[in-house]
């Protein structure tokens, strides 16, 4: 139903429900982008090594499109103004390791190169 006393301009009104949409989307995709990122990165009981090859060749997809969320959340970061260290803190975000993504779309770890040491 229509509040018949809302002075509100509409251009403004709009506005103010369209950022009010854009922040709840923003918490929801921090949420969902956390869980998925712990899920691979912070598992105690399967490896990240393990995980990426479960996913075969949507591997690389799934963690670009991980970086693209992390875009969007940063830039909806920006309109609200706070920074994405304020919603999105380093370690739900910078991956632990690594990756390579294969032409193919699978993902793998890098290999840490052994430390020379004298003989």
């Amino acid at each position: 139903m229509f509040d018949l006393t809302d002075t509100t301009p509409p251009a403004v009104h709009i506005a103010s429900s369209l950022l009010a949409m854009a922040n709840h989307e923003s918490e929801r995709r921090v949420q969902f982008h956390q869980a998925c990122f712990n899920a691979v990165w912070h598992n105690e009981s399967v490896s990240p090594e393990v995980i990426l090859a479960a996913m075969g060749t949507n591997a690389a997809r799934y963690l670009q499109a991980a970086a693209e969320s992390v875009r969007h959340i940063a830039e909806i970061a920006v309109i609200s103004g706070v920074t994405l260290d304020d919603v999105l803190p380093a370690t739900s975000r910078e991956m632990p390791h690594e990756v390579i993504l294969h032409e193919d779309g699978t993902a793998t770890l890098a290999q840490a190169s052994p430390i020379d040491t004298p003989s």
